[in-house]
Parts: structure tokens; sequence; C-alpha cells
């Protein structure tokens, strides 16, 4: 009888030790991308104007990617935060104007794309994303009021969105692949 349950021990151990490796193999794949929250348009859909891209950066090479990174990052010193549900909601609506230079950093609890809209603005603006480390991933200049309702998407996730007057973009310089700190 010893000798029966000790075979049976033997035989369970390799099943074991499968179910253990097959374990760790799906606790280690890649989650699932995160949906956007809401997403009228595909942003692959998205027109080509929703972006300015920087003609010295080649999708092909390695070597312009590294310099970008290499440049130092663009820093903001004048800015509004608005990092709970009800600031980020208000945003800038409702105001005349903003100050010279001033910026509203919107930062938000989780990467998606963060859709930006001009419900009652005033006046218009440069809208940026910016991805985990503060990159930019996506610029949309000189946004009317008037374009309400149309939603204003990223080409790719963002943690962070910053919204600034029309042709404050141009003065600071920013451009994809740059990054920003504040």
């Amino acid at each position: 009888m010893a000798m029966l349950k000790q075979k049976n021990i033997n035989y369970l151990s390799p099943i074991i030790l499968l179910i253990f490796v097959l374990l760790a193999v799906i606790t280690s794949s890649p989650l699932p991308k995160e949906q956007p929250e809401y997403q009228p348009t595909a942003p692959s859909a998205l027109p080509a104007e929703n972006t300015k891209e920087d003609p010295s950066i080649s999708s092909t090479t390695q070597e312009s990617f590294s310099d970008i990174a290499a440049e130092p990052a663009v820093k903001i010193r004048n800015f509004l935060l608005a990092d709970t549900p009800a600031e980020r909601q208000q945003g800038l609506s409702n105001r005349d104007k903003l100050g010279e230079g001033q910026i509203m950093i919107f930062v938000f609890d989780r990467q998606n794309y963060h859709g930006i809209w001009m419900k009652d603005m005033n006046f218009p603006l440069d809208i940026v994303w910016l991805d985990r480390q503060k990159k930019i991933i996506t610029i949309k200049e000189n946004v009317a009021p008037e374009s309400y309702p149309e939603i204003f998407l990223p080409t790719a996730p963002s943690l962070y969105v910053l919204e600034m007057g029309k042709g404050t973009a141009s003065k600071l310089e920013l451009e994809i692949g740059k990054t920003v700190k504040w």
C-alpha cells in the first residue's frame, strides 16, 4: 500500500510542475492595451492636420530618435494644474483669456486616448498631448472655439495634455518627440 501511494505521488509531481509553468507563462503575458474612454473617430482615421509632423524625424532610422532624446527638455514655468476630475472637466472653459505664456496641464489617472473639445471656450488654443515620459506625441495648433463639438484626440495614448493660447506651442518650439518638464 505504501508503495502504491509513492508511485501516485511520483506521477503527480510532473503534472504539478507543468501547472506552475503554465501559470508563470500566463501571468507574465503583457496586459491588453487600454481602450479609449470615448473615441468618436479612430485615431488612425484622424486627418493629417491633427498632428504637427517634424520632417527631420525619420521613422526608419533610430539615430533621429536618439538625437531628439538627447535634446534638453522644454521647461514650463507658468502653469495651472488640472489633476482632479472636476478641474479637468472645467479646464479653461468660460475664461476670457489665459495669461501670457500660461499653460494648463491636465494630469490624468491613466494613459489613454484623452479627447479634448472646445466647449464654452472663448479663445483659440494649441493642444499638446504627452505620454508617460512627458514626450510630445501629438500637437494640434490654433484650435478655434467654433470647432465645438468636435473632439480632438492624440495619435497614441497620453497621460498629460497641455492647453495654451494659440501660437504658444510655436514660441516654445514644441515638436513631436521633444520632452517637456514642469
